[in-house]
């Protein structure tokens, strides 16, 4: 019956909470009188069950109250149980176990932590590999022959290894009882079918398994399944058929979109996902119904989102591309955004009105077919941009900054790379912009020859653009971090006076002009500067301090010519 059954979780509670560990942590952390406080209350639910048993109460109103009791159980087991683990790497981290020495087991091991590549790793022994009680193992394991021992732990709840395993037994289906399983960093490459039959399982992490190509089929039987996570495993090129069908999971960090039925889009229409979500593939998104189908839009516990186009053909654009990035619109509750390879030439409408109005990062790749920015001045909370790839843009103007009084009244920084015809860039026409500014990469222009002047800017970069450029590095006098790389590969030296204002100036880098000759004057009025680099400059003649400059205490020169 249920509430034999819970009765005996009761009593496991019961035993872990006299557990001596458990009361040195308790005592050390002032927690003791809540453990005893915990101890009375369970014993006391202890008895109700017992008498519950006796009884034999058939009550469905009884039966509900057991139902929920079981479910606290459970939980006060689980907290218990991380108690005990982190009371346990104290406990060890106290004794400092050598490694010449063997671990004599007196009693059951319930929860087991330990680095196998720390210089003090105890060694897995005769006495050791005749555990079976353990509950939790949390750690890192370059030994595939380690993987049996943990394999026969029936009653085992959380497993984490990785780095050097390369190969996931089909007998993992003997963990009946897990719930935790962290794999991330391994290097497998496929994970067994059986792996499906842990119907219990709630967290399955496999992030950076950069060779995993291949997720087991019937991963939607999964049903407990709350967090999965697939982040890096860059081989990875489908999903499990039917993943929609997991309706407890809260974390999905990439989902990949197919063709077929049990693959598409509408996949992500019931899953109720927090925090980050990249979905890539979305060239197979057929049409706006599709992709309003994900209702990205009714996702208000999701914070950041991802969308990737793979499509390499850019001669060949399908109809439906501008329709399908309106239909994914998401929730305005949205914190960070990044688009990546977008074909259309229209700029939806709830990016263009600034519907997202949270946002406090955006990230706007490759989108080499629309002719302005978006209107994005307005976002009040707006602190990191970038905008890389938009190779039809030539002019960068009101649009871009709203017709509010102040714009991007939050933004701290600023990248603007690889946009190939952009010839111009100006502030906005009768109001303030950029007054929070600090950091601006301006990399691969090569046709804009000058920035607007920006007060605030701390720090700016400066790769592959127009020798014109350069000049624009005299405007801004709080600069403390300025690098100067790849500008020009004929300019022999650089514009007079180019870095006489920046008395402020801690690092300098100067790198890949190979035909730069001389820096002669340009150095001695840095008063503040603390690191200098000079890179790849293969015809500088020499360097000449003056005296003054030379005795300034310099925590790092780096001359690589």
């Amino acid at each position: 019956m249920a509430d034999l059954l819970l009765s005996a979780l009761v009593s496991t509670v019961v035993g872990n909470l006299n557990t001596s560990a458990l009361q040195e942590f308790g005592v050390a952390w002032g927690l003791g009188a809540e453990l005893d406080k915990l101890k009375s209350t369970m014993s006391t639910i202890q008895s109700v069950l017992q008498d519950a048993e006796e009884k034999q109460w058939n009550s469905k109103a009884i039966t509900d109250w057991l139902r929920k009791l079981k479910d606290v159980a459970y939980h006060a087991d689980n907290v218990l149980d991380e108690f005990a683990t982190e009371a346990l790497m104290r406990k060890v981290e106290r004794e400092k176990v050598e490694s010449s020495k063997d671990v004599k087991v007196a009693g059951r091991i319930i929860h087991m932590s330990f680095n196998w590549n720390s210089p003090r790793a105890i060694s897995l022994n005769e006495d050791l590999c005749k555990v079976r009680s353990l509950r939790t193992y949390l750690g890192t394991s370059y030994r595939n022959a380690s993987l049996p021992f943990f394999l026969k732990q029936k009653y085992l709840r959380v497993l984490e290894f990785g780095f050097w395993v390369e190969e996931v037994p089909r007998s993992i289906n003997n963990l009946k009882h897990l719930r935790y399983l962290d794999m991330s960093r391994s290097y497998i490459q496929v994970l067994p079918r059986s792996t499906t039959c842990l119907l219990n399982l709630q967290t399955l992490k496999l992030d950076h398994c950069e060779y995993l190509c291949e997720l087991p089929k019937g991963m939607k039987h999964m049903k407990s399944l709350m967090h999965l996570g697939i982040t890096g495993c860059d081989s990875l090129t489908r999903m499990p058929e039917g993943i929609g069908q997991l309706t407890c999971l809260q974390s999905l960090s990439l989902f990949i979109v197919g063709k077929g039925k049990g693959y598409q889009v509408s996949e992500l229409k019931g899953l109720n996902l927090r925090n980050r979500l990249t979905i890539k593939e979305l060239d197979n998104v057929r049409n706006s119904v599709e992709a309003k189908n994900a209702n990205l839009i009714g996702k208000q516990n999701l914070h950041s989102l991802s969308l990737v186009w793979q499509s390499d053909n850019k001669s060949h654009v399908p109809d439906h591309v501008e329709d399908v990035l309106d239909g994914l619109q998401p929730h305005s509750n949205l914190k960070v955004l990044s688009i990546d390879g977008y074909h259309g030439s229209k700029i939806p409408a709830w990016i263009q009105d600034s519907v997202l109005c949270d946002l406090v990062e955006i990230s706007l790749i490759c989108w080499e077919r629309c002719e302005h920015l978006p209107t994005l001045g307005k976002l009040p909370f707006l602190k990191v941009l970038n905008i890389t790839g938009w190779h039809a843009v030539k002019y960068i103007g009101n649009e871009f900054h709203g017709d509010g009084a102040i714009s991007f009244p939050s933004l701290k920084e600023f990248r603007l790379k690889k946009m190939r015809d952009l010839e111009e860039w100006g502030t906005m026409t009768g109001g303030e912009s950029f007054p929070c500014l600090s950091t601006l990469d301006i990399t691969h222009c090569p046709k804009l020859v000058e920035i607007p002047i920006i007060p605030s800017i701390t720090n700016l970069t400066m790769r592959s653009n127009n020798a014109m450029l350069i000049r624009s590095v005299m405007n801004p006098t709080s600069l403390s971090s300025l690098v100067i790389e790849d500008m020009d590969h004929e300019l022999t030296v650089l514009p007079d006076g180019l870095l006489q204002n920046h008395k402020m100036l801690k690092m300098l880098e100067i790198s890949k002009m190979p035909n730069l000759m001389s820096l002669t004057n340009q150095l001695d009025n840095l008063s503040a500067l603390k690191e200098f680099r000079l890179q790849n400059c293969d015809k500088i003649e020499r360097l000449i301090f003056t005296t003054e400059f030379r005795h300034k205490e310099l925590q790092q020169i780096l001359l690589i010519v």
